[in-house]
């Protein structure tokens, strides 16, 4: 990365922060121009935006090269833009959606987008999936009852009362502690 690639990202972020998102925009937008191969500029123009709420024009500007660039991060971002049109109604982006949460869960797995991808499992009507996904996130933070209680309800709509009983019992030991 160039001094100009760092300067113009460090320029994006901290237009983000001041919440100058048109000129953040504007910056990553030459950032890109400059140096289409730097992932960074593809991430700040898409937090850029995200905070101007234009979730199809960041699946428009990732969709291409998200999967030439290989960028965590970047796939991440991809996946929660699609995630948010997904919610939205847009039932287009669900599948593209799981299967971007998934490509980014190959190398790291988080609480909260393990989460957003079990709720999506949910929503496509893979519930046998999706338990096994919000499991994964309750796992890694306990102290969730949101988690918990989609998981409870999406093993409920799969009948399996013996593992809600077991997790009940794992959630009543983690209160008391």
């Amino acid at each position: 990365m160039s001094n100009n690639d760092v300067e113009l990202n460090r320029t994006g972020n901290r237009l983000i922060a001041q919440r100058a998102y048109q000129a953040a925009r504007a910056t990553f937008e030459q950032l890109v121009s400059q140096s289409p191969d730097n992932p960074d500029g593809y991430i700040g123009l898409a937090k850029a935006l995200s905070r101007q709420g234009d979730y199809h024009a960041i699946v428009r500007q990732l969709e291409n090269v998200v999967d030439r660039l290989g960028s965590d991060q970047l796939v991440l971002s991809f996946a929660d833009a699609l995630r948010v049109l997904a919610n939205r109604g847009e039932s287009q982006y669900l599948k593209p959606a799981i299967e971007y949460y998934s490509r980014y869960h190959r190398k790291r797995k988080d609480q909260v987008t393990l989460f957003y991808q079990g709720e999506l499992m949910i929503q496509a009507g893979d519930l046998s999936a999706a338990a096994e996904v919000l499991r994964t996130s309750w796992e890694q933070d306990r102290r969730s009852r949101e988690v918990f209680n989609c998981l409870i309800g999406c093993l409920d709509s799969l009948k399996r009362p013996d593992e809600i009983q077991i997790l009940q019992r794992l959630m009543d030991q983690q209160t008391k502690t």
